[in-house]
């Protein structure tokens, strides 16, 4: 078995107000190394192409690995969901499998977020702890209104097996979960990341 994390596909759900009904709706089937939705891929490291179950994937070595995408996927919403189906494997630690990011373009960094003065980085991230043949997720959201960190380390799966995993954002609460479970939520005040302005998006498997 490898170390590391399978990922089959993203799907990002954005609502705006207190609509019911999605205003955008991007989904990435990770089946090619070359485009993911309908962004070309930068593919850093060798994350490479594997089936299991007769169906696509790719597979990130969690520690090098990684594939950059630039575009908007959020740009400002009141609510959004993103699920992931992955696949960990163990491997390092700490490991980042989804990171949404603002860039300054003439600068190539990350934009630190107004009133936020502790971290400089705005996005949204998905990540995994994995230890012992066992994981949990831990999400976050930095952002204008605030940082907001979903670890729910009391709440370990075993690695080896595929896995339903969603954040999402309701204009009030932030949840994590897995599987459709619920594992973490919190209040939280603003989903807001990007701008019309600047923005990118890295599909990642890498440790801090």
């Amino acid at each position: 078995m490898g170390r590391g994390i399978w990922a089959a596909g993203i799907a990002i759900l954005v609502l705006t107000g207190c609509s019911p009904h999605p205003v955008g709706q991007e989904v990435w089937t990770l089946d090619n190394l070359r485009r993911i939705g309908d962004r070309p891929a930068t593919v850093a490291g060798h994350p490479r192409l594997i089936r299991d179950g007769g169906h696509a994937a790719i597979a990130f070595d969690g520690a090098h690995d990684s594939i950059l995408l630039k575009g908007r996927p959020l740009i400002g919403p009141d609510q959004f969901t993103i699920e992931m189906l992955m696949r960990p494997d163990g491997g390092d630690f700490e490991q980042k499998i989804l990171h949404i990011s603002e860039t300054d373009p003439e600068t190539g960094l990350d934009v630190r977020p107004v009133g936020t003065d502790h971290d400089a980085n705005k996005r949204i991230m998905f990540e995994l702890r994995t230890k012992d043949g066992k994981f949990y997720i831990d999400v976050v959201i930095n952002s204008k209104g605030g940082k907001y960190v979903l670890a729910a380390d009391k709440a370990w799966h075993p690695t080896g097996r595929w896995y339903a995993v969603a954040q999402t954002f309701d204009g009030q609460t932030y949840r994590a979960y897995v599987d459709g479970v619920l594992e973490a939520e919190m209040p939280a005040l603003s989903s807001t990341v990007g701008s019309e302005a600047w923005n990118s998006r890295d599909l990642k498997s890498r440790p801090h």
